[in-house]
């Protein structure tokens, strides 16, 4: 996809939308190098869910808070069994949002999010860092589907959703273990590199007790993200924090 005309970076943090099976939820799109190209996709046809990069979580004590139907083993996705919750920004936060909590399908608080989220530009790069620190506001179980019996599906925690129309034949991911998707899906290597093919190549370095492995996809649809609940469960006592951050380095080529 071409270039947007030349100028400076461009990093957006607002909402989500919301819609039918969505979970609004504050997220960075769009996401531009200096030069105007898109770094990140939104709405896309294959999951709707999918917007910009941001927190999500697929399974908080059996809430949905990353959108589309949870998965239920071993039947698979069913929209029938799904809990889908909200994520509400505190009335005293910053235009930002800083200060978020994240609720159940009747309103109740699950976890209340301390975020912070900076980006700078300089030549022709860009440098993110996001921070979310979640405290439990009462006992629970964070789970990704990989967590609950789906093998390779650890997503859930920071992701990114790539441009559509990327895929393995525009990108090539790399990581400690080696090159591709199957290597790099489920990686537990302390950075991950993404490459678009001729534009621009992004390492991915996480942080925090928050960090685990790898969820990479490329030949289906292009997102990556740092798995917060796999390949197993996690489980918080009320008031026990968890920080997840990720390092984004873009550099055009």
């Amino acid at each position: 996809m071409p270039p947007e005309p030349p100028g400076r970076a461009e990093a957006v943090l607002d909402w989500s939308p919301a819609g039918e099976g969505l979970v609004p939820r504050p997220v960075v799109h769009p996401l531009r190098t200096p030069s105007g190209h898109l770094l990140t996709g939104a709405r896309p046809a294959d999951h709707p869910w999918h917007h910009g990069l941001g927190l999500g979580l697929p399974d908080v004590d059996g809430v949905n808070l990353w959108g589309g139907p949870s998965y239920v083993h071993p039947e698979g996705y069913l929209e029938a069994r799904t809990r889908r919750g909200s994520v509400r920004a505190a009335d005293t936060g910053t235009a930002a949002h800083e200060d978020l909590t994240w609720c159940d399908d009747t309103g109740a608080p699950l976890l209340h999010e301390r975020r912070t989220v900076a980006c700078t530009a300089s030549g022709s790069g860009l440098s993110l860092r996001w921070r979310s620190v979640l405290t439990a506001a009462r006992d629970l179980r964070l789970a990704s589907p990989e967590a609950n019996g789906r093998a390779g599906a650890g997503y859930g925690g920071l992701f990114w959703r790539l441009p559509v129309g990327l895929g393995a034949d525009d990108l090539e991911v790399r990581c400690p273990h080696g090159v591709g998707e199957n290597l790099a899906n489920g990686c537990t290597g302390a950075w991950l590199e993404v490459e678009h093919r001729g534009r621009w190549q992004a390492r991915l370095e996480p942080d925090g007790d928050g960090t685990g492995p790898w969820f990479v996809r490329v030949s289906d649809y292009a997102g990556v993200g740092v798995s917060l609940a796999a390949p197993r469960a996690r489980r918080l006592a009320a008031g026990e924090s968890v920080e997840c951050v990720l390092a984004l380095e873009v550099s055009e080529v």
